[in-house]
């Protein structure tokens, strides 16, 4: 998962081991975010807790939502 983020990140990264560090943050906040929000009871603050989480590693990749990729037949869904 890790080199997968790691591959999509913006090239403005100056140096592969920032990539990385930002790669492997990434990761933690969309396992950690979907972990916790599945323990909360309350639909509606874990539907606001995974979506915090979304915009948040969306923003630190630099990817917007909005954002219409295309995708080649090899492309790897994230």
């Amino acid at each position: 998962m890790v080199s997968v983020l790691e591959r999509g990140l913006n090239a403005n990264c100056p140096t592969a081991r920032n990539r990385r560090i930002l790669a492997q943050s990434i990761a933690a906040l969309s396992i950690g975010g979907m972990i916790v929000a599945r323990t909360i009871d309350d639909r509606a603050l874990a539907d606001e807790l995974r979506a915090a989480c979304t915009m948040v590693a969306l923003d630190i990749g630099g990817w917007s939502r909005k954002r219409n990729f295309k995708r080649s037949p090899s492309a790897v869904r994230l």
